[in-house]
């Protein structure tokens, strides 16, 4: 069985198409179902598994493939459900088509066959509200198939080369430079210009005092005492 999705999609594809299923009386409403069996079943005979059945209502039987949920006020059709109608559609024959999706009010259907003409040639989808589907018998509900998503294939982690450590270089220590002292240059003490009228007064040598002497005077100084006395005399 195929799944809810693809059921959708398949009937979708099919609006506007003429499907004769028989070569019999025309595209009818149990051809496009016919084809819409194949599909869900992978090729089945329809024709076959419901015991050559003569109009659409006896499609309403029980079978392998679908849930057969009859109508009440808390029916509610899921997209991909049949739709069969009872012998007051068709001419006594019933109805058949399928439903895409329903709301509050009604059903938004696929089918052939619409209008009840016996060789009507195509596809349409249209709306019944629920007021519409009088002599409607229920709904065939298709056992899908569970789609269940293919998880992703995990790709590989990227290969990081493990991180070296930086290798720091320890600065070397520089001793601190202690400050260097100004160099002064030696200031010359200033030249004091004298006045013009200035005078130096240097004192003598004989002015400076002199220590009294404690030698004796030497002998010549009595000679010179005593000739003086003598030349004294004489100019007497």
């Amino acid at each position: 069985m195929v799944t809810q999705q693809q059921a959708i999609d398949w009937l979708k594809a099919q609006n506007g198409k003429a499907l004769d299923f028989d070569g019999v009386y025309g595209c009818q409403c149990a051809d496009y179902f016919n084809y819409y069996y194949q599909f869900l079943t992978g090729g089945a005979n329809p024709i076959a598994d419901f015991n050559w059945y003569e109009g659409a209502k006896d499609l309403w039987q029980a079978n392998g493939n679908f849930d057969l949920i009859g109508d009440s006020e808390s029916l509610h059709p899921f997209p991909g459900d049949v739709f069969i109608y009872g012998p007051t559609w068709g001419g006594g024959y019933g109805h058949v088509d399928m439903c895409l999706f329903s709301d509050d009010n009604g059903s938004y259907y696929s089918g052939q066959n619409e209008n009840a003409q016996p060789y009507n040639t195509c596809v349409t989808e249209g709306y019944r509200t629920w007021g519409q589907q009088w002599g409607l018998l229920g709904v065939m509900r298709p056992r899908f198939s569970v789609e269940v998503p293919t998880p992703p294939t995990p790709e590989p982690a990227p290969i990081v080369p493990p991180v070296e450590p930086p290798v720091v270089v320890p600065e070397p220590i520089t001793p601190p430079i202690e400050p260097t002292p100004p160099v002064v240059a030696p200031v010359d003490p200033p030249t004091q210009k004298m006045p013009s009228n200035h005078v130096v007064i240097v004192p003598r040598p004989e002015e400076f005092p002199v220590p009294p002497s404690t030698a004796k005077p030497p002998k010549k100084f009595w000679l010179i005492v005593l000739i003086a006395l003598i030349k004294k005399l004489f100019k007497k």
